[in-house]
């Protein structure tokens, strides 16, 4: 499953969740065409993979080539993997490089997602992602008790 959104400036929201069929994947690049001809600002995206476990060889080749078309648009990229499998946090952390931007980064602890994200985010993108990510840490408290 891929779900995609775009509910309050620039920050758009990309939920994965494995596994993902090719048409998921046709449909997240037509609606992100559609939403970056809506404006010429630099976007936002926040990924949360913590339902992903490990994508598939063509799966991160058009993962790749959707963020490096991506690439000149973007103010920052973050891809929460929570608590996920150690081979998604290679595989992601590996995409990230071949991309070549130091605007993306990983992470597992959603409140440093968030305080990083914040240091570009206007007020209405903070909360949201607050709203999105501090459930999160939440959940993952609860989970260690």
């Amino acid at each position: 499953m891929i779900d995609v959104r775009n509910q309050v400036g620039r920050l758009i929201e990309v939920v994965f969740e494995t596994p993902t069929t090719s048409s998921e994947w046709r449909e997240l690049a037509k609606q992100l065409r559609s939403i970056h001809s809506q404006s010429t600002e630099r976007y936002m995206y926040c990924a949360n993979m913590a339902k992903a476990k490990l994508f598939q060889p063509e799966e991160v080749i058009l993962l790749k080539r959707i963020m490096e078309v991506d690439n000149s648009r973007l103010l920052r990229s973050a891809m929460y993997l929570g608590s996920n499998s150690a081979v998604l946090l290679l595989q992601m952390e590996r995409l990230i490089r071949e991309a070549a931007s130091p605007a993306r980064k990983t992470f597992r602890d959603p409140q440093k997602l968030i305080s990083w994200m914040s240091e570009v985010a206007t007020s209405d993108e903070e909360q949201r992602v607050r709203e999105i990510y501090s459930n999160l840490q939440e959940h993952k408290t609860a989970e260690s008790l």
